[in-house]
Parts: C-alpha cells; structure tokens; sequence
C-alpha cells in the first residue's frame, strides 16, 4: 500500500508538471532557419510570442488578451501595418484560438528563437543584395512574385515586403539559395 502511495504521487506530480504551460520547450525544425554571413542559423519557434494580423489597434489588442487571459502580456507593433507582437513570459501554445478570436486576427504567425533564450522577432521585411548579372525583376518572376518592392536603396540593394508575412523566412531562403542575390534574409527586431 506504501508503494502504491508513493507511486500514485509521483504520476500526480508528473501530470501536473506536463500541464504546466511555462515548461514547454521550443521545437527544433529542419526547416525552420536564416542565412547571415553564408552560414544557416537554425531556429525553433518561441512558443511566448505570436504575431497576429488585426484591424484593432495596439490598446485595444493588449486589454482585450489581458482580459481574456487574466494574464499580462506585451503588445508591441510592426513595421508591416495591422500586424502585432504578442509576448508573454510563459508560453501562449494553448491561447492562440483565444488570442485570434478576441484580436479578431485574420491571420498569425510564428516568432523564432536561436537555442533556447535568444528571441528572433521578425518584422514582416527581407532585405536582400541583387547579383551583379541579375535582376530583382528576374529574381521575383522566378518564385511567381512572392513579394514587392517596399524600398531600393543604391547597389542594388533592396527591402521587400512578402505577399504572406508569415512566408517571409522561406522566400529570403529561397532568393539566398537560388544564386540570384549576395544576401538574402528576413529583418529581425
């Protein structure tokens, strides 16, 4: 009976700590990563921060999440009109229909994290450098206009802003990958 005490207490326990939603650990995906300085940086989403799409504003977002979590959180803004950066100090995996729903978010995507603890924001931008020989009009046309031109700066040197925000680390990879450009990445705060 003794051992069935102890036993019975240690899958309780077990089971509370599982529910716990500031023990969840970042997941590491093969696919998920950038290019700086020719060398792939993996990344694993941040399971604290969720950006989301949403007409409200940056007041209205933060007291109707505050509300509905009863938890505190940051509301930050973007440079990609309408998109917000949502952050807590434990995770929001189990939130995220809340948020959309009370944010009135037409659409979500992931913040990253390079090991654990170093957050990777992204701003909704890539910024790349065309290929001496190439074109950004040729490089867009290849991958069927993922993106537009939000500002060209002198040598060919260009800020993008893709049609999907959450596709923006998979189309900076792409153009780094297809030898159209020198650099390639997706602009991080």
């Amino acid at each position: 009976m003794k051992y069935a005490t102890i036993w019975v207490s240690a899958l309780l326990f077990a089971l509370a700590a599982c529910k716990n939603d500031e023990a969840v650990e970042p997941v590491q995906d093969p696919d998920l990563y950038y290019w700086s300085d020719s060398t792939k940086h993996f990344l694993s989403v941040d399971p604290n921060t969720i950006i989301i799409r949403s007409s409200l504003d940056t007041a209205q977002i933060h007291q109707r999440v505050n509300a509905s979590l009863g938890k505190s959180v940051t509301v930050r803004t973007t440079s990609v009109a309408d998109w917000y950066i949502i952050q807590q100090s434990s995770s929001l995996a189990s939130s995220v229909q809340k948020i959309k729903e009370v944010t009135e978010a037409t659409e979500t995507a992931d913040s990253y994290l390079i090991g654990k603890t170093s957050p990777l924001v992204p701003t909704g931008e890539i910024v790349l450098k065309i290929r001496s020989g190439y074109s950004i009009e040729g490089l867009l046309a290849k991958f069927d206009n993922p993106a537009v031109i939000s500002k060209t700066k002198n040598l060919g040197k260009y800020t993008l802003q893709p049609n999907h925000f959450q596709e923006a680390l998979k189309i900076a990879n792409q153009f780094y990958e297809s030898g159209f450009v020198d650099f390639s990445t997706r602009v991080f705060s």
